[in-house]
């Protein structure tokens, strides 16, 4: 669509090969099981625009967004944990817009 700009997307819960691409889903290893491991993928994205790929290398990585596979087990409680990190003090789902008159 003409005008539409380009936002880079970090999934929080998928695995990174060395190019940067994601890891096939046919590979055992393609989903991040734990949550703890996906939120220090994001982490290391925010903190340093780096990440581990599948075999241990650090990457370049630039996102301006995270997706969560809602088809995931932990789907919920990991958008939950990375809403508490990546925005500490905020209400989830609070409405923070102000309307003037």
């Amino acid at each position: 669509m003409a005008g539409s700009g380009f936002i880079a997307e970090l999934f929080a819960d998928r695995r990174y090969e060395d190019n940067g691409g994601l890891t096939p889903r046919t590979h055992p290893h393609a989903v991040i099981a734990t949550l703890e491991e996906a939120l220090a993928q994001v982490l290391s994205v925010r903190d340093t625009g780096r990440l581990r790929s599948r075999t241990g290398r650090m990457i370049p990585l630039h996102a301006q967004t995270v997706c969560v596979h809602g088809d995931g087990e932990q789907a919920l409680t990991l958008a939950r944990a990375l809403h508490r990190v990546l925005h500490p003090g905020r209400v989830a789902g609070a409405n923070t817009r102000t309307t003037s008159t």
